[in-house]
């Protein structure tokens, strides 16, 4: 478990600002020399109609999580959303970004994504 004066201090969050509607990687947050991102939390909603998607969790290019997202169907749209809160945070690489991924095009998902970085041992 990560501790309380850790997660204080080196929290950080993102929130897409647009849709993400091809498979090209968003980066959540930027690699920092001699430190570790951990993903403690991570949720993905799609609103297309036909298309789902996966949602890659990656650092750098290695796939640390996924989500998956149906398309949103209005009478149940509960398929269309994914919630993960990692009681074991998934671990980014010494030295690496977190990014995100659609490995569909055209969904069009919008993602949030917590966590905390911590100096490299």
């Amino acid at each position: 478990m990560i501790h309380d004066s850790i997660l204080a201090s080196n929290q950080w969050q993102y929130a897409s600002a647009a849709d993400i509607v091809d498979t090209t990687a968003v980066e959540v947050v930027a690699a920092k020399a001699g430190y570790r991102h951990r993903v403690t939390g991570a949720h993905a909603l799609n609103t297309d109609l036909t298309i789902g998607t996966i949602v890659q969790i990656r650092t750098g290019t290695t796939v640390i999580g996924n989500l998956f997202v149906g398309p949103f169907v209005a009478a149940a749209p509960g398929g269309a959303t994914d919630d993960d809160d990692y009681e074991m945070p998934l671990m980014g690489d010494v030295g690496a970004n977190i990014n995100v991924i659609c490995v569909t095009t055209d969904a069009q998902v919008r993602v949030a994504v917590q966590g905390v970085t911590q100096k490299a041992s």
